[in-house]
């Protein structure tokens, strides 16, 4: 038999090019970026004082910074399956979630939260197929503070619009979860604090936002 001219990788030999695609990233960060801002990284040196708490989902294709045009030091960054927070009341002493919120409201004194959901998100389609959790009892556990953004998608619509729909109303779930936080409540209440719900589309790049006073979601550049 003749012997394939193409070598297939090991899974060692893969895993080994990963990493060096890493260190090569870190090399040109420290040699590119960080030298073209080295006066702002040596300020952050000194401390942050980050404008906003992003609360976003853990999806590679979600880069916060790169979305909203911030530089280092301008987000205070939180981020999980589905962009979830659990309620206040299911919130432990040693809950992240609640601990991310309290130090970003009480001590970085954030000026806004953004919960931003996103498009094609796994975590709300396993909502929606709960049938392929059946081996991830720790995602299906963590997406029980969700579980009723797919109670409320019965609108009889084909597959892509009832995700549209549950990835939208997961954000919102997700607000009122928020806004019940005593720490967020009470600096809501003083005025130094607002909360959005956004949504990002990985395909075309829009941002859309909740117009709490009109009910309606709308372009928020526009």
């Amino acid at each position: 038999m003749k012997r394939s001219s193409v070598l297939e990788k090991s899974p060692a030999t893969s895993a080994g090019s990963t990493l060096e695609k890493l260190k090569q990233g870190v090399k040109h960060f420290q040699e590119n970026t960080f030298e073209a801002s080295r006066d702002l990284f040596e300020s952050l040196a000194a401390g942050q004082k980050p404008h906003t708490l992003m609360i976003t989902c853990a999806d590679s294709r979600i880069r916060p910074n790169v979305i909203t045009g911030s530089q280092a030091g301008d987000l205070f960054t939180l981020r999980n399956i589905a962009n979830i927070v659990p309620p206040f009341a299911d919130s432990g002493p040693a809950d992240e979630t609640a601990a991310v919120v309290e130090y970003a409201v009480e001590a970085l004194r954030v000026e806004h939260i953004v919960i931003m959901g996103h498009t094609d998100c796994g975590g709300v389609k396993a909502l929606l197929q709960p049938e392929k959790l059946s081996t991830l009892p720790t995602v299906s556990n963590w997406l029980s503070h969700a579980a009723g953004v797919a109670d409320k998608c019965h609108c009889g619509c084909n597959s892509a619009r009832r995700l549209e729909q549950a990835i939208r109303g997961n954000v919102l779930l997700q607000l009122q979860h928020l806004a019940a936080y005593p720490v967020v409540a009470a600096a809501v209440a003083e005025g130094r604090l607002q909360i959005h719900g956004w949504v990002y589309e990985i395909a075309t790049g829009k941002v859309t936002y909740f117009q709490e006073s009109a009910g309606e979601w709308r372009d928020l550049t526009e």
